[in-house]
């Protein structure tokens, strides 16, 4: 299947649109796009009472928009990171879901993108999503050979490589974006005396919340820069302008949220700040490293046995752990809210989204929940994508001699997964949300009878 092809796809209004289209538009056309992909890919950075039904809208227009502009000069399409050129792909399978009108331009971006091969490349670099696309483009016989197609050799890339932009340049803009978000987010801590609020029916919540996630974001950023320029690259510059009293402050905070009880979600994320920047700055682990932290210290002791209504966990393994917890990763926040296990009271569910940033960060939280006696994770809920997950999983159950959970798989056709070959005797592969909580629920009720 030629480009060709693919451009056929293009409705006769969008043909005539590219007649008309000014050499200005030509021009404009690449920095309108770069500003519309990121767009897209900012929205699972968003709160996640933003991440809402008109963000995806927004992006989508000005996806939309770019993409017709982009239609006449092809090298317009560019070289984006990879990560973002799959939130865009996931934003058009999103945006498919709704009304036939949409799921129509939605193909119609798919093939403009197609077009180019760096954007082919990152719908197959992906199994699980090329399966999906294809899902998308199933009466679409020449996006579906577009698709399959073996691209010839030539350069592939598995990381994204700026082209018009130096890693210097690149590690500059970084840093400058750190400053501003790690900044920006202590000013706001600070104007709580850096403890989270408790006053949980006001806008405080909401305004605390926010500024740890500005340090989030500055933190993850830091992170990605070392990796690729080293610890002593600019973008960590600003930790060296933080005293002693700075770091406790954000300790401070960072443990009141964490024990707060009303923002339980964000508990994985904490843990994360505390423990890249302890990786990152030595001066924050010698604040970090004090036993007064309690679960986020940093100084390798396990996470300590909490009492559970009144029961003396010190007990071991020999006491049943009470606190049932069922992990959830899926793309879609829907899956697990509209479940009936987000309404048991008994049951905690943790929630993880979609991106690959996230597998260290399950494994983390598995790892801490075997060492707290006190909750014991029944039920794992994977998609597709993270099913490579399992081993990990298994090896910190079996390396604190705790019991596995069940792990639930949901996939779209039940022969794609065979968990067996992950090491799972006792597991299920299920295509429907609604499968895989009735499952669930089960597996909970049986291990709490045992327990009993």
């Amino acid at each position: 299947v030629t480009c060709g092809t693919v451009r056929s796809l293009q409705s006769p209004l969008h043909r005539a649109a590219r007649g008309n289209s000014s050499g200005a538009m030509a021009i404009d056309a690449a920095e309108q796009l770069a500003k519309a992909v990121a767009l897209a890919a900012g929205i699972p950075k968003l709160p996640p009472h933003k991440q809402t039904a008109d963000a995806d809208a927004d992006a989508f227009e000005a996806l939309r928009a770019a993409l017709y502009a982009a239609r006449k000069d092809e090298s317009a399409l560019g070289r984006f990171a990879e990560e973002d050129m799959w939130h865009v792909f996931e934003l058009l399978l999103r945006r498919s879901k709704l009304k036939k009108p949409v799921i129509g331009r939605c193909k119609e971006c798919l093939g403009i993108l197609l077009v180019s091969p760096e954007w082919l490349r990152a719908a197959q670099s992906c199994v699980e999503m090329s399966e999906r696309l294809k899902e998308l483009s199933a009466d679409v016989p020449a996006l579906l050979e577009r698709l399959s197609e073996v691209l010839p050799p030539g350069p592939v890339r598995s990381k994204p490589t700026p082209s018009s932009v130096s890693l210097e340049q690149e590690i500059a803009e970084a840093k400058v974006d750190v400053e501003s978000k790690l900044l920006s987010g202590r000013t706001v801590m600070a104007g709580f005396g850096f403890r989270f609020p408790q006053d949980h029916v006001s806008e405080k919540l909401d305004r605390a919340t926010d500024g740890f996630q500005r340090v989030f974001a500055a933190v993850t950023k830091m992170g990605r820069s070392a990796d690729k320029a080293g610890r002593g690259c600019k973008a960590l510059a600003v930790l060296d302008t933080f005293q002693e009293k700075d770091f406790e402050n954000l300790m401070t905070f960072f443990l009141t949220m964490y024990n707060s009880g009303v923002r339980n979600s964000f508990r994985l994320r904490i843990r994360f700040v505390v423990d890249k920047l302890n990786e990152l700055c030595p001066n924050f682990h010698k604040v970090s490293d004090r036993r007064e932290w309690g679960e986020l210290s940093t100084q390798g002791a396990v996470a300590p046995i909490r009492n559970v209504g009144g029961a003396d966990a010190a007990a071991g393994e020999c006491m049943a752990p009470r606190q049932p917890v069922v992990i959830w990763v899926d793309c879609q926040r829907e899956a697990y809210q509209a479940s009936a296990l987000a309404k048991a009271p008994d049951v905690h569910v943790e929630e993880f989204g979609d991106e690959d940033s996230i597998k260290p960060l399950l494994q983390g939280y598995m790892r801490d929940r075997c060492a707290d006696m006190a909750t014991r994770v029944d039920v794992a809920i994977l998609n597709k994508r993270h099913v490579d997950t399992i081993p990990q999983l298994l090896s910190e159950c079996k390396s604190a001699g705790r019991r596995p959970p069940r792990f639930i798989v949901i996939c779209r056709r039940t022969s794609d997964v065979k968990l067996a070959a992950y090491g799972v005797e006792d597991g299920a592969v299920v295509t429907r949300w609604e499968e895989a909580t009735r499952i669930a629920m089960e597996e909970v009720s049986r291990r709490r009878m045992q327990s009993a």
